[in-house]
């Protein structure tokens, strides 16, 4: 997923723009493309990623999977992107 980004030396930035990908991917209706992606940057970027980026990383990955009908796991997901998020 990050061969598209072009400063892979930015964790950071990279989940933001893979989460930007996968927003359009998800509105698009490409929800397995859109898992594949942001699932693949959950991997990559690990616990390099800022609690800003990884709370819209796996916000988007949580949507799509919702919307995919994963429940157990887009709830999940949402509960890793809300931890992030409040300890922003």
């Amino acid at each position: 997923a990050r061969a598209w980004v072009p400063s892979p030396g930015a964790p950071d930035a990279a989940a933001a723009s893979i989460a930007q990908l996968g927003r359009v991917l998800v509105s698009t209706d490409r929800l397995d493309q859109a898992i594949e992606v942001l699932r693949a940057e959950v991997r990559e970027a690990g616990a390099s990623v800022g609690t800003v980026a990884k709370a819209e990383l796996r916000a988007q990955l949580a949507r799509a999977l919702m919307l995919h009908e994963d429940a157990e796991e887009a709830i999940a997901e949402a509960d890793v992107a809300l931890l992030a998020a409040v300890r922003h």
